[in-house]
């Protein structure tokens, strides 16, 4: 999967890893998400409640992720898992989903710096 998004790399990185928790505000998958633990400057483990979906045939889904950012010259690869924390253990009423890894390469459309690659 490959698109242009009509903003800059910066605004991306800053919507998708330094205001996490502000992703249900433009998000229409998440319901909430929270950060639960930072691990270095790098790396945060969340809480992500999921938004009902149409018919609501699963139920309310949540998970538990690691994830990754990673900023190497005029490119950022986020990266994340699935995993477990004590700290945050199944919670009632809700079905506690898992995801495989998960990777996206973001830098600037080349001859349009305001536009940014996502990979």
């Amino acid at each position: 999967l490959e698109v242009e998004v009509d903003q800059p790399m910066e605004r991306l990185y800053e919507e998708l890893v330094e205001r996490t928790e502000a992703m249900g505000e433009w998000n229409p998958n998440v319901k909430e998400i929270k950060v639960l633990q930072k691990i270095g400057k790098d790396t945060v483990i969340t809480h992500e409640l999921a938004a009902e979906s149409a018919g609501n045939l699963v139920g309310p889904r949540d998970f538990v992720s690691v994830r990754c950012a990673k900023r190497r010259g005029s490119t950022c690869v986020l990266a994340g898992m699935a995993t477990q924390f004590e700290e945050m253990p199944e919670q009632k009423g809700v079905i506690r989903a898992e995801h495989g890894p998960t990777c996206m390469v973001l830098h600037p459309l080349a001859g349009s710096p305001s536009k940014t690659k996502l990979t």
